[in-house]
């Protein structure tokens, strides 16, 4: 139940019920409280994860999990692929000019109420992981190399501490 607008070819139905946004393949539910200063940065969200196709992604992991229901990794496999959506449509926004506080803001909007007290229930949580990440930004183009760096350091420590000496053999 709800008012249809098109919005940039992508449907978006104004639910007349509270509910969390989400979107489902071309389309984009939003509660009836989401406030109107938050719309722009929902529908760069939820948009992102119509763009990657992430519907059909989840009704294939569903499927996985449907079909091996027993098995331990086809759960973790599904959280993870949530994690990596959810990663991409946060990158997605942030690249798109939007300002990180603001977007971290509507975040805790929608999910917890805007609660400040939520240290605890962002223990080891997918909200809390998001969070570091869009507030961690780009962290620069040497990034990369001083990753791969740390390879022929490794290298070198492991010949100086496998040298022995004539002494210590006998």
């Amino acid at each position: 139940k709800g008012s249809v607008s098109l919005f940039d070819r992508v449907k978006v139905v104004r639910s007349t019920e509270q509910i969390a946004s989400f979107s489902f393949f071309g389309s984009i539910f939003i509660g009836i409280t989401t406030q109107e200063e938050d719309l722009a940065t929902i529908i760069a969200h939820e948009r992102s994860h119509i763009e990657h196709n992430h519907s059909a992604e989840r009704l294939v992991m569903e499927l996985f999990k449907a079909l091996l229901w027993w098995n331990p990794f086809a759960w973790i496999a599904s959280r993870r692929l949530m994690e990596v959506e959810e990663f991409e449509a946060d990158s997605d926004v942030l690249s798109s000019g939007y300002d990180a506080k603001v977007y971290v803001t509507t975040l805790l909007k929608h999910l917890f109420g805007y609660s400040p007290e939520i240290a605890n229930g962002l223990h080891n949580s997918l909200t809390k992981k998001r969070l570091k990440m869009i507030l961690k930004g780009n962290s620069g183009r040497y990034a990369l190399l001083r990753k791969v760096a740390v390879i022929p350091v490794l290298g070198v420590l492991f010949a100086l501490f496998s040298l022995t000496t004539k002494e210590a053999v006998a």
